[in-house]
């Protein structure tokens, strides 16, 4: 193959992703559970065969393999770099968990963006980038009201404790405005 020829075909999508779902899923089993890359293009030179492909390439697997390990890592590390955060946030996890979720996921959305995606893959990613967005904005949103309403109900506890306390109504307005005024 010319030099020109191996441009062409850079980022075109791997052979083994455009196989039938069950037999990727197979190979990914295969490759999970540590069988040598020859044993994998045996193991799946049958089921190539009964849908009319030829087998598997020895460089063609490793790259694939390569490819699939490359992801792998990323979660690997993405996730310990979560599991790190989790335990520094401690008792302040629950909304900020939920924003370290998103951006973990954003991230990795934004890593398969670089992929050589199909059109239906591109959709499904956009979607998703689409949805993540929304869910940010929700979790923002209901923390701002959350926030609000603690407020108001540490106004009225501040209000009733200042008239219990003999304030003037006047005090006891400043203080409610005060403490309203938080969030």
């Amino acid at each position: 193959m010319s030099a020109g020829e191996r441009r062409r075909h850079r980022g075109r999508q791997s052979r083994i992703d455009g196989l039938p779902p069950q037999i990727v899923e197979h190979l990914h089993r295969l490759l999970r559970s540590g069988v040598s890359q020859r044993a994998i293009i045996e193991a799946l030179r049958q089921p190539l065969a009964e849908i009319g492909e030829r087998p598997l390439s020895v460089a063609g697997l490793s790259r694939y393999a390569s490819r699939i390990e490359q992801v792998a890592g990323h979660l690997r590390e993405r996730r310990a770099i979560a599991d790190a955060l989790i335990a520094q946030l401690g008792d302040e996890a629950t909304g900020r968990l939920g924003d370290l979720n998103v951006e973990l996921l954003r991230s990795a959305v934004f890593d398969l963006a670089g992929e050589n995606l199909d059109a239906a893959q591109a959709s499904t990613l956009a979607l998703a980038a689409q949805r993540l967005e929304r869910t940010a904005r929700d979790s923002q949103q209901r923390r701002i009201e959350l926030r609000r309403e603690m407020a108001v109900e540490a106004a009225e506890i501040a209000a009733t404790t200042g008239r219990e306390q003999g304030l003037s109504k006047e005090a006891v307005a400043a203080l409610r405005a005060a403490v309203e005024g938080i969030a």
